[in-house]
């Protein structure tokens, strides 16, 4: 039987690691949507910043999806920097 837990984590895809668009938001956090259209929340990408060059940056980037939930947005976290296809998967 799936937990709720599990299906959360599924959901979320909380630990996967993706290439994702980042962009400036209106309340000057970098935001990406998630890439799971079945998520129903976006990602604030708020952690490991000093990895960009530029902030927001001018490509994708590698993010891996946290746990934690800030201003209605799970938390992501900057891998690496660029990355190609946003959206894919990414290890």
């Amino acid at each position: 039987m799936t937990s709720m837990r599990d299906f959360v984590r599924e959901s979320f895809e909380i630990g996967r690691r993706y290439c994702l668009e980042v962009t400036r938001g209106d309340d000057g956090r970098l935001h990406a949507t998630h890439p799971n259209p079945r998520c129903p929340v976006d990602v604030a990408v708020t952690e490991r910043l000093d990895r960009l060059e530029k902030r927001p940056p001018d490509g994708p980037v590698v993010v891996e999806l946290r746990g934690e939930v800030i201003d209605g947005r799970l938390v992501g976290e900057v891998i690496d920097e660029p990355c190609s296809t946003p959206g894919e998967r990414v290890g």
